[in-house]
């Protein structure tokens, strides 16, 4: 797999001009062929991405924005908010692939940088419940409608079960995200 997959998903992490999606899912080829093939130095490389990166994909570009709401939550606004519920709350479904991978190995993102990851889990998850959301402007000038209020699965997988090992229960009206 590596002689194909990973030198033309490696070129994608070094752009700023697509959306995080396609970062990700660029991450996810090169995680997956580095455990697959067993080359820790491309696993490695994935993760470093995700945490220093230059890319959309990296952490503090696919979250540029945090925020509080009203009731004093610490939200973290995903970059693509603008472009629609679903592909925001896609991209953070691919961001969860792409974390829960890393932690199967040992690495935890979920927390990396004061758990920015985490607190766009409470931002995507409070949106389609109806709940206003600040919207720093990014490159959009207003949050998606299309389709709020409807229940896609990857809104759920990123922080699904993760307050229950935690001991802790989500609530309707935001998602609890472990401290």
């Amino acid at each position: 797999m590596r002689p194909t997959g990973t030198p033309l998903s490696r070129r994608c992490f070094v752009f700023t001009d697509h959306w995080a999606n396609w970062s990700l899912c660029k991450t996810a080829c090169v995680l997956a062929i580095g455990i697959l093939d067993e080359v820790s130095a491309q696993y490695d490389h994935a993760v470093a991405d995700a945490k220093f990166g230059a890319g959309n994909g990296s952490v503090a570009h696919a979250v540029p924005s945090l925020c509080t709401d009203a009731d004093g939550y610490d939200l973290g606004q995903r970059q693509e908010r603008g472009r629609g519920s679903g592909t925001h709350r896609a991209g953070h479904g691919a961001a969860g692939r792409d974390l829960r991978v890393a932690r199967n190995q040992g690495c935890d993102l979920y927390r990396y940088d004061s758990k920015r990851f985490l607190k766009a889990a409470r931002y995507v998850a409070a949106y389609p419940l109806g709940n206003d959301v600040p919207f720093p402007t990014y490159t959009l000038r207003a949050a998606g409608r299309p389709v709020r209020g409807t229940l896609r699965p990857p809104s759920s997988p990123p922080h699904a079960g993760r307050p229950v090992r935690c001991g802790r229960c989500s609530t309707t009206k935001t998602a609890d995200c472990c401290p």
